[in-house]
Parts: C-alpha cells; sequence; structure tokens
C-alpha cells in the first residue's frame, strides 16, 4: 500500500508540474494573459534553454543572435521543446525572418493598404503593414485573413513550431478574448495548460 501511494504522489507531481516557458523579444508590448506556466522573461537568448518546454519569442525590430545562438535554439527545438514564431507590423520581423529563411528558405512580405500619405505637404511611407509569410509544404495553414496564412504550425524534428504572422493578437487593447488565443496557441505547440495558477 505505501509503494502504490509513493507511485501515486509520483506520476500526481509529474503531472500537475507546471512547463516552463521563455519569453524573449517584444514581449513587454503583449498581454501575457497565460496561465498554468512558469514564464521567464529574457531580453537575451540563454545560454542554456535546457528546462524550457516552450519558448514564445516576439520578434524585434534587428536580430542579435549569432550562430551559435541559432543552432542551440533550432537543436533545442529538434530535441522536442516547442517554439511559437512571432512576427508582426514591420519592422518587428527580424528573428522571424532569420529562422523562417534558415528553415524554409521563406521571408515575411508586407501586404499594404496604401503606400504613402501626405502630410504637411511631405509624403510619408505607411509602416502600419500587416506581415504574411508564404505557404510552405512543411508548415499547415491554421488561420487565414485575406487569402494569407497568418498562424502555420509544423514539426521540427521532434519538436514543434508556431508562426504567427500577427503577434498583436496578444496586445492589451487590440484584443478583448486573449485567453483564446493563448489556448489555441499553446495546443498548437503541443503545451497543455495544468491546472495550477
Amino acid at each position: 500500500m505505501i509503494r502504490f501511494l509513493g507511485i501515486f504522489i509520483l506520476i500526481a507531481n509529474q503531472s500537475f508540474a507546471q512547463k516552463k516557458i521563455l519569453f524573449y523579444g517584444n514581449y513587454q508590448a503583449v498581454e501575457l494573459s497565460i496561465n498554468g506556466f512558469d514564464k521567464i522573461k529574457c531580453s537575451s537568448l540563454p545560454t542554456d534553454l535546457d528546462g524550457f518546454d516552450g519558448i514564445f519569442i516576439f520578434s524585434q525590430a534587428h536580430c542579435t543572435w549569432t550562430e551559435t545562438d541559432l543552432n542551440r535554439l533550432i537543436s533545442h527545438i529538434e530535441n522536442g521543446a516547442a517554439l511559437y514564431l512571432g512576427a508582426d507590423d514591420w519592422p518587428l520581423q527580424a528573428e522571424a525572418n532569420v529562422l523562417t529563411s534558415l528553415l524554409y528558405n521563406l521571408r515575411f512580405y508586407p501586404e499594404r493598404a496604401s503606400t504613402s500619405f501626405h502630410e504637411n505637404g511631405n509624403e510619408i511611407n505607411n509602416t502600419n503593414s500587416q506581415a504574411f509569410l508564404p505557404i510552405h509544404p512543411q508548415l499547415q495553414n491554421m488561420e487565414w485573413l485575406n487569402d494569407h496564412p497568418v498562424l502555420l504550425s509544423g514539426q521540427l524534428g521532434k519538436g514543434k513550431i508556431v508562426i504567427d504572422c500577427r503577434y498583436a493578437r496578444f496586445y492589451g487593447t487590440k484584443t478583448p478574448n486573449k485567453e483564446h488565443e493563448w489556448q489555441v496557441v499553446t495546443e498548437l505547440m503541443g503545451l497543455t495548460v495544468h491546472p495550477l495558477k
């Protein structure tokens, strides 16, 4: 009986343990209303990624990764971790472009409502353009916007990758149902929310 109780406690502790998630990049703009995870926020990619079940990358305007950083990140995902790779309106696509170029030979492209406007007699380029990624046979299109894929998912070795062309879905004022958006993304990544908060 004691042995059975010990095994039950061990299984229960493993089932309800929180998964460790890394948030990297422009996460300050995002409302992190995701519960049930041990959340670590970093402004630079840690040298040790072991122990992270998932990595959320919110692309910035400039990527500072070295080749060593890229190799470490890709290896970690290929060995079973999950990756959320978020891009948004230009110029918030740097890390996403680096990884999608390397993994799929793809780059984000803008879709603009208008190319420029005039203000006080000066022509101003419109930088409020939606980022899109071309269709790729290794990626499944999960969400569309005007005939463009905006949420894609796929396998990368033993791990999973989710590529989001509009991480503005997690901004505090833009999305009233952020909890549902987080749930969709974490399910695509193969991460399940545990009952602990």
